[in-house]
């Protein structure tokens, strides 16, 4: 464990590389998460994993990979966005996640990749997918919500909760359905969801959270909690909750 230090940096396949991937929210405090680097065998000058992999003849991993920025992973910020802007198929990945991060879907990808070629930007990237303009190769679900990422862990998603529950939502009055541990997603959804209008409204102003059909206006940073929640289509939040999510 390279936190500890001492001894127990002695053993184990892998390090701590120096590309920082994301960062994790754990019960208040803020945590690096590094990439892994092989660990060269004192004995041999060889790379551990591929001594192991020699051995058991597997595929192994390719770590050649984990120290370079990866466009499903990066951080959804313009800190993100630097890491993977060289290339129009990362740039089209982490477009497509961000649209996924504001309740739509891509349908067209040709489009897409045009689009992708054009971006420079992330905060006009932002404001662009907000506004959906010039987006007709995504579809845009009116049913879409604040909800949990179901790729966060529950300690990030906690920390989300409880600063939701600081915005001016009344976090007493979860209904019993969506109460507890045995309801984590429900619970988590409705806080999320629930609080999401006093967020828009205080981005946004009083009067201007709602689209000419009905459904909420988009503003990616009222939803994101550094990975924690995405303003998800109905397709995405459904199969794990039916009733925690307000609409």
């Amino acid at each position: 464990r390279s936190d500890k230090g001492g001894t127990e940096t002695s053993f184990g396949m892998f390090d701590l590389g120096d590309y920082r991937i994301t960062t994790l929210e754990y019960y208040g405090h803020t945590y690096n998460v590094w990439c892994l680097v092989p660990v060269i065998d004192r004995a041999t000058r060889q790379k551990i994993p591929e001594e192991i992999t020699h051995v058991y003849g597997g595929e192994g991993l390719n770590y050649y990979s984990l120290c370079l920025p990866n466009a499903s992973k990066v951080s959804l910020d313009s800190t993100g966005f630097g890491h993977i802007r060289d290339n129009t198929e990362d740039k089209a990945t982490f477009v497509t996640r961000m649209v996924q991060h504001l309740g739509g879907k891509v349908t067209n990808e040709a489009g897409l990749r045009a689009f992708a070629s054009g971006v420079s930007d992330f905060n006009a990237l932002k404001t662009t997918l907000q506004n959906r303009d010039g987006t007709d190769w995504a579809y845009w679900d009116p049913n879409a919500a604040c909800v949990a990422d179901r790729s966060a862990g529950s300690a990030a998603i906690g920390d989300a909760v409880m600063k939701a529950c600081k915005t001016g939502f009344n976090c007493s009055s979860i209904p019993r359905d969506c109460a507890g541990e045995a309801h984590f997603w429900e619970n988590a959804d409705y806080v999320l969801s629930g609080s999401y209008p006093i967020l828009l409204a205080g981005s946004l102003g009083e009067g201007n959270t709602y689209n000419s059909d009905g459904s909420y206006k988009v503003n990616f940073d009222d939803c994101y909690y550094a990975g924690s929640a995405r303003f998800a289509a109905s397709s995405y939040y459904r199969p794990r909750d039916t009733r925690g999510v307000v609409t």
